[in-house]
């Protein structure tokens, strides 16, 4: 269900307002990575919804955002991050008069507190043997991102979905410069020479992570997240 309400957004994005309407449509397909399960591209699309949303000035939208980036990062006991995002929803709450979302915010927080520091992101789930079809990893064969650092893999993404370096800069609290700077090592890490380039390689790379997600499906279960229900 996620899914399709994912694609219907995307689908109809041009019919939107203007301010921040490529937000809704990543939100959604924020939701539709979460409930598959797959926390780093639900992670990246909603930073991807904040950085159109606040280019778009919905400051109650960048808001709810940051809290639902949160939610699903600490629902898999993910805490890099999670304070500044709370910090600027908390913020952003304040400034809006929403009381309801600040004690979500607050909420987060408290979970914050309680949940174990691990700042590595969680790696891809390996099938054992040949349970299921699955078929298993070989080593010494790295993929596009393997190339690349944490910050980088979460740069190229953003880039990939048409973010300007300014737009990037803002939802990653780094500086434009800083941005500018790990694009140039991306480009010549993966022999590109600019977004569209790059756009291609995360999309040849994603086909082929997708397909081989589909092969190993049966003999995988996907963790329920705490809470995970769509806005």
């Amino acid at each position: 269900m996620a899914e399709h309400w994912a694609d219907l957004a995307e689908a109809r994005v041009d019919e939107l307002p203007s301010a921040g309407r490529r937000g809704y449509a990543m939100r959604a397909r924020m939701w539709a990575h979460a409930m598959r399960g797959d926390v780093e591209r639900a992670r990246l699309s909603g930073l991807a919804a904040v950085a159109d949303f606040t280019a778009g000035g919905e400051r109650i939208e960048v808001a709810r955002t940051l809290v639902a980036v949160a939610r699903l990062a600490l629902d898999a006991l993910r805490t890099e991050q999670v304070d500044g995002w709370l910090d600027q929803a908390g913020a952003l709450a304040q400034q809006c008069g929403s009381a309801r979302l600040a004690e979500e915010v607050a909420r987060q927080r408290a979970r914050l507190c309680t949940t174990p520091t691990d700042h590595a992101a969680p790696s891809a789930p390996v099938a054992s043997g040949t349970q299921s079809g699955a078929v298993p990893a070989v080593p010494g064969a790295p993929t596009v991102l393997d190339l690349l650092t944490g910050r980088e893999r979460e740069i190229a993404h953003l880039a990939s979905t048409g973010l300007t370096s300014g737009d990037i800069a803002g939802a990653l609290f780094l500086s434009v410069r800083t941005v500018d700077s790990h694009l140039g090592r991306i480009y010549r890490k993966l022999g590109v020479s600019n977004r569209a380039s790059l756009t291609r390689a995360l999309l040849s790379e994603a086909a082929g992570a997708d397909a081989s997600t589909g092969r190993a499906a049966a003999g995988t279960v996907v963790p329920r997240m705490r809470g995970l229900v769509a806005p």
